[in-house]
């Protein structure tokens, strides 16, 4: 036995009005997958030898977090200000400086201390995980020279 309601709006389309409803049909797509943090490093000279850098975006992957939250770490005095920066643009209008860089031993220290305080899952950042990022900063500081 059918109802005589649907009957009747049977021929209805879901929402009033003249235009069709935008982006009901098409399934959701996942996001794309994204390349690891350190997929693409840039490499420049430092007294002869080639160094690996990375970038704030790069980190900010590596630690799940934005480059706008590890620049205010910076900021805050969460994280120390990165010691390297690239070479400034000298087209641009808008920036005076390069970009922040970081090497590879400091990244990684960051991963070590964000696992080991709980933050890679977006828990906030403690007062033990900057200290032990600025000794682990001092320790490779302190081993590459």
């Amino acid at each position: 036995m059918s109802d005589p309601i649907d009957d009747f709006f049977g021929d209805l389309h879901d929402v009033p009005g003249k235009r069709k409803p935008v982006g009901r049909s098409k399934p959701k797509r996942p996001p794309p997958d994204q390349a690891p943090w350190d997929a693409k490093p840039r490499h420049y000279y430092m007294k002869g030898v080639k160094v690996e850098f990375f970038t704030i975006g790069q980190v900010a992957r590596a630690l799940n977090r934005s480059p706008r939250s590890i620049r205010a770490w910076e900021r805050d005095e969460i994280i120390p200000p990165a010691r390297f920066r690239a070479p400034s643009p000298k087209r641009s209008k808008i920036k005076e400086a390069g970009d922040r860089l970081w090497t590879r031993a400091q990244v990684e220290v960051m991963i070590r201390a964000a696992q080991e305080e709980g933050m890679i899952d977006g828990g906030a950042p403690t007062r033990a995980f900057t200290a032990k990022v600025v000794a682990g900063f001092l320790a490779t500081q302190e081993h590459t020279n």
